[in-house]
């Protein structure tokens, strides 16, 4: 009787093997197809082979994909696209639509991504104190700096359980300005600085060929468990902005995606 039921125990064994090697696993997606990020509420890259690609036909994938939607930071659902005049709009499967007011983010797999709501806060007392600090050691005059064009974003960047500052601070675009034109970008964690974007010229070099640099969203992009940077980049005296990712990597955080 014993013996009876280990063959069946390893025939329905062999069995699952055959089936998983034919079917494959139910949760594992086909190899050769790749994940989808919208972004900037409507910049699309594509996810394949642990890199990042721009999409180039956005209205075919719009046309083709669900995605899984999150608004300021917040889970929304699962959504059919449409694009026009460069706009997103969400519909649900009875082609009923959903209005958003902030930020989009959305994925084609279904795994949790975490994402930030990038709300600037407030700056206090000791957000002066530390800017100043960074200024001085940059060479940067702190008399000139604005700080309405200061945004501070707060989350937790390295999954210790402890919130991280982000400071984003440029002038590189503004037409009329004292000191040097900047562009930083950087982490505050418990006094320890990392340094996303540094961007310093004189003010002359600035103009003609300053990058102004913005923090577009803050999001899991890859489901790894870190949160990644999505970086816009703005050429002075045009419009146009292009998209970079700045990735953790062996604790060190690099530039992952150019424009």
């Amino acid at each position: 009787m014993k013996k009876r039921y280990i063959i069946l125990i390893l025939c329905f064994l062999i069995y699952l093997l055959i089936a998983l090697f034919i079917f494959g696993s139910p949760k594992k997606k086909k190899s050769d197809e790749a994940d989808y990020i919208l972004f900037a509420n409507n910049q699309i890259w594509k996810y394949s082979n642990s890199e990042f690609f721009d999409v180039l036909d956005n209205v075919n994938i719009v046309g083709q994909k669900k995605f899984y939607i999150y608004d300021n930071g917040t889970y929304k659902g699962y959504f059919n696209l449409g694009l026009y005049e460069s706009k997103i709009y969400l519909f649900d499967d009875d082609d009923n639509s959903y209005k958003y007011d902030g930020e989009l983010m959305g994925f084609t797999d279904n795994n949790k991504h975490k994402v930030v709501n990038l709300l600037s806060q407030q700056l206090d007392d000791n957000d002066t104190l530390f800017i100043q600090k960074e200024f001085n050691k940059n060479n940067l005059e702190y008399q000139y700096i604005n700080l309405n064009n200061v945004n501070k974003y707060v989350a937790d960047i390295d999954n210790d359980g402890e919130n991280e500052i982000i400071y984003n601070i440029s002038n590189m675009l503004d037409e009329e300005k004292q000191g040097k034109g900047y562009s930083l970008i950087f982490i505050n964690d418990s006094d320890k600085i990392y340094e996303l974007i540094k961007d310093i010229k004189s003010n002359q070099k600035s103009l003609l060929d300053g990058y102004g640099y913005y923090m577009n969203n803050i999001a899991d992009l890859n489901g790894d468990g870190k949160l990644d940077f999505i970086i816009a980049k703005s050429e002075y005296g045009s419009s146009n902005l292009c998209y970079m990712l700045i990735e953790s990597v062996k604790n060190k955080y690099k530039i992952t995606k150019k424009c």
